[in-house]
């Protein structure tokens, strides 16, 4: 009766342009969903610190979560979606004692975060071409990123090393 009620929730919260979380501290997993709204942006907030209750995962590494989720969920929200009005971000998170493992899927315009990135911190900040800063930071903290489109979905997935006694590769 729970799970049917629950589902019935989460498509009255979607149709109404609103946020869903949820999470499951006995499989370390944890999903939510944002409007392509910028509004929406502060959900990525209340994701982590679901997450902070949920699993022992350190501040350093939450916060490090935190910084790469807003980044591509904002520039997403920001670029992406071209005045579409019903566009979808979906995050999917788990938690194997060692890496948070995070897929993200939307559908926005594509856009690969993955493809090369100037990271040369030698040119000055107003010198830089607009948008490369981000994406580079996203890329050096995060391990494994893949990027795909496919069936008019992106599909980002990526980890984060939560153990800060094991070099980052």
């Amino acid at each position: 009766m729970a799970q049917k009620y629950f589902i019935n929730l989460r498509i009255i919260l979607l149709t109404n342009n609103y946020f869903f979380r949820m999470g499951n501290p006995h499989t370390n997993k944890y999903q939510f969903k944002l409007s392509h709204d910028v509004k929406d942006i502060d959900q990525i907030e209340h994701a982590i610190e679901d997450i902070r209750k949920l699993w022992d995962v350190s501040d350093k590494s939450l916060f490090q979560l935190n910084l790469v989720l807003e980044e591509l969920i904002s520039n997403t929200m920001f670029y992406g979606f071209d005045g579409n009005k019903n566009g979808i971000i979906e995050v999917d998170l788990s938690f194997d004692g060692q890496h948070i493992h995070v897929s993200i899927h939307d559908d926005a315009l594509p856009f690969d975060p993955t493809a090369a990135v100037d990271d040369s911190t030698e040119t000055e900040l107003d010198e830089r071409k607009i948008g490369g800063l981000g994406i580079m930071l996203t890329q050096r903290i995060s391990e494994d990123m893949q990027y795909e489109y496919h069936e008019n979905k992106n599909k980002l997935r990526f980890k984060i090393n939560t153990q800060p006694n094991v070099e980052h590769k």
